[in-house]
């Protein structure tokens, strides 16, 4: 007799009236939002509404079994794939997963008749979703992470035709998934590494990367186009050297299957942008030599006041500095920051009154000095002129000043002449830019909890930095100078770390050839685990890492040759573990993380006791 094996749930022959274009999903899927790509529905457990998650298919709880419609008349029903026996229904309109029941009311609740896309009916990778007991009414999804996610509502609206829209992503097992850097993301280290998960028939990995979205999407083994950059390798990571700062990369992994198949399977293509050369930094205070009233201080220079999204600055002259037309001159205004930096840029947004052509407030020739305490001032070389505002309400800044790297905590401009020649000086808004010579972004972030004993301590490089001095320890007053390192990584159990501890540190970084040698860095802190995690049962899944095929109970299995697993008769004791159907490992009552481990026991059996047991290879230490 079968003992136990992949079950899937599959749509029969869909019933008269089902839109025939359509194409409902035979395998676990996930249901995307159509005007909000990226967006997945999601059931975490049966007494949460079920939501609209951004990345939501990357979980089993954003994963579904698209089946034949519970009341039938040609409807479908959703059985999430992390809540065995619940079906989406609705309640007071409000969508929710519900264990099963055979009340009619729960029946019709749970079926929904699939419709063309009511965004664009001519799509047939689109669907709509009708409720069956209230014609007219479809599922609809509202703002990702409010309250209520999804409701069967009437549609009257092309916004509410777009929200009642969805596609299926089906389950691509063959490709790489888990991008690192993630798909989007910015700000990356330029030191990047690249890394993925496997395909679940992969043998060795190509991984192509460039700058041109195209290139890397025609590019093959065949015609690389200059952007394959490993081709049959056999790790899931990929080091491509130095980035260039602010560069936009586009990437992706063809799988392969091991010989003698050696099938390649083209991936999908994901991107990233490297971190900038320089960051904004805010002044913490600006001073004027005088305002012309409350309303137009110098504040109004930093405080973003008549800029949009697009930094384009408004002609309202209350949101600029304007100088008092009494002021004796020299009029100057001077901005502080919480700490020295090096500095890269300032932008200037100057004047921009409606009537500045005539009037001419906006500073024309300026001095612009730096000072590390505020007492001694150096003057900033080759200053440009400081071009005159438009006057319009589309203006950006064009202005740009090079600081040169200048080290410094203050910045001060002193006006020499304006466009209109007459007494009164007047800005809109300025802008600061500092090079990262400290170190910054740790990994671990600081106050983080329940850290590994064998994590590593990672961080972002300061820009001149050539090696690393790593002071750690648990007295923050304390802290003594533990390793100097060329890179920026260092794992803890080469500083000694044990269990529930809090431990305080910081990264010094030295250039002794700069001034000045030495950027002392931030105070930083972890706790560390109470325990060790033997296993933690994340990475089983229902295909061929089954938790059984692993943790060895009484009950055995039967294996699977599609993924090289022989059967086992079991270890012969009363254990059972993981569940009979998919999915086999428990995702709604858990500890933390996704998933746990199903354990039954019955000691009445066998050899009078219940237990499984996991043989690791290699062997483990789990010392400390």
């Amino acid at each position: 007799m079968e003992k136990r094996g992949i079950a899937l749930i599959t749509v029969t022959t869909l019933l008269a009236g089902i839109l025939e274009a359509q194409v409902i999903p035979k395998v676990p899927t996930s249901i995307e939002a159509y005007d909000m790509p990226g967006y997945f529905l999601v059931c975490r457990n049966s007494t949460q509404s079920v939501r609209l998650v951004q990345g939501g298919n990357e979980t089993p709880q954003g994963l579904w079994n698209i089946v034949t419609g519970l009341s039938g008349s040609g409807t479908v029903s959703f059985m999430p794939l992390a809540l065995p026996n619940h079906y989406m229904r609705h309640r007071s309109f409000v969508l929710y997963a519900d264990p099963a029941a055979t009340d009619a009311l729960y029946l019709n609740d749970a079926s929904f008749t699939p419709r063309p896309g009511l965004a664009n009916p001519d799509d047939p990778t689109l669907v709509s979703f009708e409720s069956l007991n209230y014609p007219g009414r479809y599922i609809i999804h509202g703002t990702p992470g409010t309250t209520i996610g999804f409701r069967i509502d009437p549609i009257t609206t092309d916004d509410q035709r777009a929200r009642a829209t969805f596609r299926f992503v089906e389950l691509r097992p063959e490709l790489a998934t888990k991008p690192v850097p993630a798909d989007k993301a910015t700000d990356v280290p330029r030191d990047t590494l690249l890394q993925w998960t496997a395909g679940q028939y992969a043998g060795t990995h190509d991984v192509y990367l460039g700058t041109v979205l195209e290139e890397v999407d025609n590019a093959s083994r065949a015609n690389p186009l200059g952007v394959l950059v490993s081709k049959g390798q056999a790790g899931t990571s990929c080091e491509p050297g130095l980035l260039v700062f602010g560069q936009t990369y586009y990437w992706r992994i063809d799988e392969v299957n091991a010989t003698p198949d050696q099938t390649v399977y083209k991936g999908k293509i994901w991107r990233f942008t490297v971190e900038p050369y320089s960051y904004r930094i805010r002044p913490t205070s600006v001073t004027a030599s005088s305002s012309n009233s409350a309303l137009t201080g110098p504040e109004k220079t930093i405080d973003g006041s008549g800029l949009n999204a697009s930094d384009q600055h408004s002609t309202d002259s209350a949101a600029m500095w304007i100088s008092s037309k009494n002021d004796p001159g020299p009029v100057w205004i001077q901005y502080e920051f919480d700490r020295i930096y090096k500095l890269h840029q300032m932008w200037v947004w100057n004047s921009n009154q409606p009537i500045e052509e005539i009037v001419g407030f906006g500073m024309r020739e300026v001095k612009v000095e730096v000072s590390a305490d505020g007492t001694t001032w150096t003057e900033v070389p080759n200053v440009p002129e400081f071009a005159q505002g438009t006057g319009l309400d589309d203006y950006t800044p064009n202005t740009t000043v090079d600081l040169g790297g200048a080290v410094a905590k203050y910045v001060k401009l002193t006006a020499l002449s304006n466009w209109g020649g007459g007494s009164q000086y007047s800005l809109s808004e300025v802008r600061f830019f500092y090079v990262p010579t400290r170190a910054f972004g740790p990994t671990p972030a600081t106050g983080a909890t329940n850290v590994a004993v064998d994590a590593t301590l990672n961080w972002r490089p300061g820009r001149d930095a050539v090696k690393h001095d790593l002071y750690f320890g648990t007295d923050p007053n304390a802290l003594v100078l533990v390793k100097t390192v060329a890179g920026h990584q260092v794992v803890l159990p080469s500083l000694g770390a044990e269990l529930d501890r809090t431990y305080y540190w910081k990264v010094n970084e030295v250039n002794e050839t700069t001034v000045p040698t030495l950027w002392e860095g931030d105070l930083w802190s972890l706790t560390t685990q109470v325990y060790r995690a033997v296993d933690d049962f994340e990475s089983y899944n229902d295909q061929c890492s089954r938790i059984f095929f692993t943790w060895i109970d009484g009950f055995g299995h039967n294996g699977s040759t599609e993924c090289g697993v022989a059967p086992s008769q079991g270890n012969g004791t009363g254990s059972t573990v993981g569940n009979i159907n998919p999915p086999f490992a428990e995702r709604t009552n858990v500890h933390s993380g996704s998933q746990a481990m199903p354990f039954w026991y019955d000691n009445t059996t066998g050899s009078g006791i219940s237990e499984t047991v996991r043989t690791f290879s290699p062997p483990q230490d789990w010392t400390i």
